[in-house]
Order: structure tokens, then C-alpha cells, then sequence
């Protein structure tokens, strides 16, 4: 596995932290989700997108497909606010929140 793929995987560790950080809940609904829902990445794994708990947040699979795809009728507006959503949750999670750090970076 090269650097890059491991550095945006998601680990086990990862998805209890933020299932625990979001009270075994999703960020969008309030809907009770499980560890392995715990899967979303905020800046996308096609950007570069870490695999870290500053970068990940969980939601039910459909909400995760509209976040990330709007699939589901093309809710593209959708998705743009749940993606506030989430950068305001993880902002008030983690004081030195930044984009830019989410990012992978070749060493």
C-alpha cells in the first residue's frame, strides 16, 4: 500500500473516535448510526481528503450518498449545507481546525 492510500484510509480507531465524538449519531439527522457509518470524509479522498478524525464525519449511508454524490434526486444545494454542517461541527471540535491541514501532502 503506497502513502498516500494508507494516509486517507479511515481506521477502526478513527470511526470510534468520531462515533463517539457525535454521540453514536449522525451530524445531519440525529438518527442513532454504527461505528462503520463513521466513513465520511469532509474534504472528499478524490482531494486528497485525510483519513483523520478532523476529517471525518458520520452519517447514515443515504444522507453519506447525497453528501457526497447528490445521487439521490441531485440535491446539490442539499449537500452544500450539510457540508456546513459539518465543517461547523468539526470547526467547534477541534480549535485549530483547517482545510488546509486535511489535506495530503507529499513528504
Amino acid at each position: 500500500m503506497n502513502k498516500r492510500t494508507k494516509a486517507l484510509q479511515i481506521t477502526q480507531k478513527t470511526k470510534f473516535k468520531v462515533w463517539e465524538r457525535q454521540d453514536r449519531r449522525s451530524i445531519i439527522s440525529g438518527t442513532p448510526i454504527s461505528v462503520s457509518e463513521c466513513c465520511c470524509h469532509y474534504i472528499p479522498r478524490t482531494k486528497g481528503g485525510l483519513g483523520i478524525e478532523e476529517n471525518i464525519v458520520g452519517m447514515t449511508n443515504e444522507e453519506h450518498m447525497i453528501f457526497d454524490n447528490n445521487v439521490i434526486g441531485g440535491q446539490k444545494e442539499l449537500s452544500q449545507q450539510w457540508r456546513e454542517i459539518a465543517r461547523r461541527h468539526l470547526k467547534a471540535h477541534y480549535p485549530n481546525w483547517s482545510e488546509d491541514k486535511l489535506i495530503y501532502r507529499k513528504e
